[in-house]
């Protein structure tokens, strides 16, 4: 059995999550229900002082993302502008961040 599913599912029931939400998201991670779970690429451009940042993220709600993407830049005395710094850049790697719990 997976013991991280598990866990995720004990923490969702101490947290009063209804079965539904629980189901209806182990469905969206297995790639079922594709009306809610529909996964979008989304960009955002952004700068803290002089350093430009484009941000690229995997969502299933951008009405949602984009909020969290604002507060990290405002977080740090940046600011968030759509063409703010794409011209300035050339793909060079990725970085990837895990959010805790």
């Amino acid at each position: 059995s997976n013991y991280d599913l598990d866990a995720a599912i004990r923490r969702a029931h101490k947290a009063d999550v209804p079965k539904s939400v629980i189901e209806r998201a182990i469905k969206n991670a297995m790639g079922g229900d594709q009306a809610h779970g529909a996964l979008e690429e989304v960009v955002y451009e952004g700068a803290v002082g002089p350093v430009l940042f484009i941000v690229e993220a995997l969502t299933d709600n951008r009405k949602r993302t984009a909020p969290q993407v604002r507060h990290l830049f405002s977080k740090y005395e940046g600011r968030m502008d759509a063409n703010l710094a794409s011209f300035s850049f050339e793909t060079r790697g990725y970085m990837e961040a895990e959010l805790k719990e």
